[in-house]
């Protein structure tokens, strides 16, 4: 039974072409316009929000391009604000977001992209202070900030923006100091900030005479010094209609008029050194060979610029473009010849201009066209398979060989001298190769090279150097050691140098000295050929757990090698490669995405690009010198930083196919990186594929709140353009609003991607729809941060953000909750004494009934007090007799008693008298007779 994995094989092999390509460092990308608008872009300008800004000889007049959509501005006869006519010449974006269109016979027009409205400036003869003329040629604005505008047939004009006022100044025949001719063609600032004007026209019914020249503006006197062609000077211009200006970045003075009229001028002595092309000398600095035109035109040079790489960009009105490095000093042709080393499909050139990120857009004229030069950018180098056909698998070989297997066997080839040798399986030769179509190349740990075939027998090689011979090992249905199946679709060797073989039905471990296997089947009950043991990668764990992949719906299995049981992981996945990163990270790439393990929850989880919310359907995959993991899938490579939180695309856009990339890559021991194809391989230096580190713009276009676009000023929520806003300050229910942006890089803007995220709002960044707007409804009021973060195609990226304040309502302001605070606290104190008032007031209620109830009750003690004293008056008149009584009895015994008293003591003192005087004692018997 064949199985899916053929199926896609088979799916290749259609597909298969032969051819060697190697992808051009410089490519012309042709811009895809809209149906409807006309093939002429007679101009090009960059605003000062990115967008770029065309001009139309036809309809539409003006387009504006953001990178991803057009939008046109035409007349429109019954609207005065429209464009004044649809026939623009040129176009010119000045500093303060105005964009200037120069019509044909219907004057100069400023639109306002803040008000959407055109404002006219024509010719009025009874006006000397309007424009000279209206047929509008090219525009500038100085450093000062005047407006320059050269007319086809009224000389130049200068305009101070802020009066509208113009200034003539024009040719005058008397006047050598005047300007040369009043045909002005091309206006240009140097960077000393003088003006130059080149005059004159190649197209022959416009200037029949071809005059013309180059004039210098000498600012101080309002003059002009005049340079002109001279027969008799070699050092003068080779012909006076000057179409372009340019100052390098080395201070080059370029000049370009009609014929082989390149020029580098001495702007000091005012000579010029002529530099014409020489047929015998092609790559010698010049412009290509003079085209003879259609009889209306002369050829002549239409621009010179520079691009991100300092080299020379010389445009031509016939004969194609050709960019001169200063560095070599060699020039290469482009055009719309058979021969050309570009997809240039036209040869004639009309307009240029660069935009920020260094991307050259250039205009071509008579097939009509715009294209896009990134001369940064890198392509990756595609290499045709050796045998026109595909790239299986890759390895290292020991030095100075690589092999790659491809469907016709094993090539080897030497590094030094490119020389190669093809291996394929043939029958009739002893120690070839067993089978075609080598899907597993292995170098092991001593040095020797395996391969694994499954076409025509199959099976697996060991190569030998020396004899250039192989040994095969393959099934024999005979012995139960040998080989599993003859399919072999990957080798791998594990830390203990144990070799494992992976084949379409099952798993086998190698005993390389005896030559024995020992078979495992993740899926034992699964017996179909091709089934769920097809095994195609493998890896160890720091544990030496061997992760197997197979393909077939198998999903991963991890074989515990002491056991030798499967535990089984992602169910009905088809596995195309695993690998583990340099941080010990384990990751499954299967066809319907890519898988990362978590050790913690013994699962995988499917690995989403953070700026696009989708998967990558992942074939092959390696890791850089860098530990950026590089993805091999079926919509180109992509790359995933080493932090895992940045994904790049590289497609079609670096000369990578879309489609079917094969299940191989690989690294060399210098670090280049192989991914095999249907038609080849691809290999670069992962250091070097993005060369354009020019980091994209990103820009707010717009603020809506509920619907509504807010233009800034007085009053309105935003106080300062969104350019150069730093916050947006709203109200409570203002809560429903959304921010427009663009990301501006134009080298491939299609692969631009951004994601946004509302700081304190969201969980996480959010991916970016098409629509490029990020809305949000119902935000409570609060301080909140919104960050755009962008990537250019090339992989470098920009983040901006700005604040946004939504107010709470007024009773939720902090002088609202002051409010409170004092109201409460008034009431609170309110409170506090009205209840202070009626507890007295209960208290005194209280003190009342107490009151009474003790006069009651005193009123009944005092009845009982009177009956009870009436009682005690008796009987304390019965008792104070008593008394009174006890009282005379008592007053009457105390004198009684003193008597008594004064009786005894006289007795004694008379006793004593006597003694006295019987002793004889007369002093002492005196003194007591006169006690």
């Amino acid at each position: 039974m064949q199985s899916r994995f053929n199926l896609f094989l088979l799916t290749l092999l259609l597909l298969t072409s032969g051819g060697q390509v190697l992808s051009q460092d410089i490519r012309f990308n042709k811009v895809s316009l809209p149906e409807e608008i006309g093939p002429d872009v007679a101009g090009i300008t960059q605003d000062i929000q990115g967008n770029i800004w065309l001009c139309f000889v036809n309809t539409p007049g003006l387009l504006q391009y953001d990178g991803a959509n057009f939008k046109s501005f035409v007349n429109d006869q019954f609207n005065p604000n429209s464009l004044a006519h649809n026939r623009v010449e040129c176009v010119y974006a000045d500093k303060s977001g105005n964009i200037w269109a120069g019509t044909v016979g219907f004057g100069l027009d400023k639109f306002d992209p803040q008000t959407g409205l055109f404002t006219h400036y024509k010719h009025d003869q009874k006006d000397p202070s309007s424009i000279s003329g209206d047929s509008i040629m090219c525009i500038i604005q100085d450093r000062q900030g005047f407006l320059w505008v050269g007319t086809k047939w009224s000389g130049l004009n200068r305009m101070d923006p802020s009066t509208g006022k113009f200034t003539h100044y024009q040719y005058n025949e008397n006047d050598s100091t005047s300007l040369s001719f009043n045909q002005v063609r091309t206006l240009y600032e140097d960077k000393q900030g003088v003006i130059w004007a080149g005059a004159g026209s190649n197209f022959d019914f416009e200037n029949p005479v071809k005059k013309g020249g180059l004039n210098r503006f000498n600012s101080s006197t309002g003059t002009f010094t005049r340079y002109m062609h001279d027969e008799n000077n070699v050092h003068s211009l080779i012909d006076d209609r000057v179409r372009a200006i340019f100052e390098d970045s080395y201070g080059t003075f370029w000049v370009g008029t009609a014929g082989d009229g390149l020029h580098t001028m001495d702007r000091a002595t005012g000579t010029f050194e002529r530099h014409t092309y020489d047929p015998a000398l092609p790559e010698k600095l010049s412009r290509p060979a003079v085209k003879k035109l259609y009889g209306y035109a002369d050829d002549n040079i239409t621009f010179i610029t520079e691009d991100s790489r300092k080299a020379i960009w010389i445009g031509t009105f016939g004969n194609g473009v050709s960019r001169y490095e200063p560095e070599t000093k060699k020039i290469t042709h482009y055009s719309g010849e058979k021969n050309s080393k570009s997809n240039l499909t036209e040869s004639s050139t009309w307009w240029a201009f660069t935009s920020r990120e260094g991307v050259l857009w250039i205009s071509t004229w008579l097939n009509g066209g715009l294209y896009k030069v990134d001369a940064a950018h890198q392509n990756v180098l595609h290499t045709g398979s050796f045998t026109k056909s595909l790239v299986l698998s890759f390895v290292d070989g020991p030095d100075p060989f690589q092999y790659f297997g491809i469907a016709e066997g094993l090539v080897q080839m030497n590094t030094k001298d490119k020389s190669t040798k093809l291996f394929v399986d043939d029958s009739k030769k002893p120690g070839s190769l067993s089978g075609n179509f080598p899907f597993g190349l292995l170098r092991d740990s001593k040095e020797r090279l395996w391969v694994g075939t499954q076409g025509t027998g199959g099976g697996l090689n060991l190569f030998n150097p020396d004899t250039q011979t192989f040994t095969s090992y393959r099934h024999d249905p005979k012995v139960s050691t040998s080989l599993i199946g003859n399919r072999v679709l990957c080798i791998y060797e594990d830390a203990s140098a144990n070799l494992w073989i992976g084949t379409q039905r099952g798993l086998d471990k190698m005993n390389v000295e005896k030559g024995e296997f020992t078979h495992y089947k993740p899926y034992p009950e699964d017996t179909i050929q091709g089934g769920k043991n097809f095994v195609v990668s493998m890896v160890e764990d720091s544990k030496h757990n061997l992760w197997v992949g197979s393909w077939s719906g198998g999903g991963i299995s991890m074989l515990n090698p002491e056991t030798g049981k499967f535990k089984h992981y992602l169910p009905n996945s088809s596995i195309a490669s695993i690998h583990q990163d340099g941080n010990g990270q384990l990751w499954a790439g299967a066809y319907d995405g890519l898988y990362a393990y978590n050790a913690t929850t013994d699962s995988f989880t499917l690995f989403v690009d953070p700026s696009t919310g989708t998967g990558i359907r992942t074939l092959a995959m390696v890791e850089d010198n860098y530990k950026n993991l590089w993805i091999a899938s079926v919509t180109g490579i992509y790359r995933i930083n080493s932090l895992r939180n940045e994904v790049t695309k590289f497609s079609k856009a670096f000369g990578i196919t879309e489609g079917l990339i094969n299940l191989s890559a690989g690294k060399a021991k210098d670090g280049k990186l192989i991914f095999g194809s249907e038609t080849g391989y691809y290999s670069f230096y992962p250091d070097k594929i993005s060369s354009n580190a020019h980091p994209p713009e990103i820009i707010l276009t717009e603020l809506r709140i509920a619907g509504r676009p807010i233009k800034p000023g007085v009053g309105s929520e935003l106080k300062e353009d969104l350019l150069q806003a730093k916050q947006v300050d709203l109200s409570y229910d203002q809560e429903v609003f959304a921010f427009s942006f663009n990301v501006v890089h134009y080298s491939n803007p299609e692969g631009n991607k951004a994601m946004y995220w509302l700081e304190n709002y969201d969980e996480g960044w959010r991916p970016v729809g098409s629509e490029r707007v990020a809305y949000y409804y119902g935000i409570p009021p609060g301080h909140y941060t919104f960050h755009i973060k962008a990537a250019s195609s090339e992989g470098v990226w920009a983040e901006k953000s700005i604040e946004v304040n939504i107010a709470p309502p007024w009773w939720r302001t902090w002088w609202a909750y002051s409010s409170y605070v004092v109201l409460f606290a008034g009431f609170a104190f309110t409170a506090d004494r009205t209840m202070r008032r009626r507890i007295k007031m209960h208290e005194r209620e209280r003190n009342r009934e107490r009151e009474l109830k003790q006069a009651k009750e005193i009123e009944k003690a005092y009845t009982e007090l009177k009956a009870t004293q009436s009682q005690l008056i008796q009987s304390e008149k019965m008792a104070s007799l008593g008394e009174l009584t006890a009282g005379i009895a008592h007053e009457i015994q105390n004198p009684l008693n003193f008597v008594n008293n004064f009786s005894e003591v006289n007795s004694e003192l008379i006793a004593e008298m006597k003694d006295e005087l019987v002793k004889g004692h007369l002093d002492e018997a005196k003194n007591i007779a006169n006690d």
